[in-house]
């Protein structure tokens, strides 16, 4: 997660760069909440909200954008996965990304 904050502040990043970071920041963060996960922020309760609205919050976006951004950061990986099986000889993997 530090890595990806870090990365965040360079002023030198283009658009897809800025958005895999961001999902990748909300996927290792998610991993990293406890509690009850039907609970959201009211009131800016920051305390109960969810991680998405956590990192938007941090990044000025909506939740929204960064549930695509981890979907995108999802799809990256996922791409380079299947590009490293090739170049390395072994066979396809069948991968279904959500």
């Amino acid at each position: 997660m530090w890595i990806c904050k870090n990365q965040l502040g360079r002023h030198n990043l283009t658009d897809a760069q800025k958005t895999y970071l961001i999902g990748r920041q909300y996927e290792a963060r998610k991993m990293t909440q406890g509690g009850d996960r039907k609970s959201s922020s009211q009131n800016g309760n920051l305390k109960n909200a969810r991680t998405s609205e956590l990192v938007a919050k941090e990044h000025r976006m909506g939740k929204e954008s960064v549930l695509r951004a981890a979907k995108f950061s999802k799809g990256v990986d996922a791409a380079e996965k299947i590009e490293r099986n090739l170049t390395t000889g072994l066979p396809k993997v069948n991968i279904c990304v959500q």
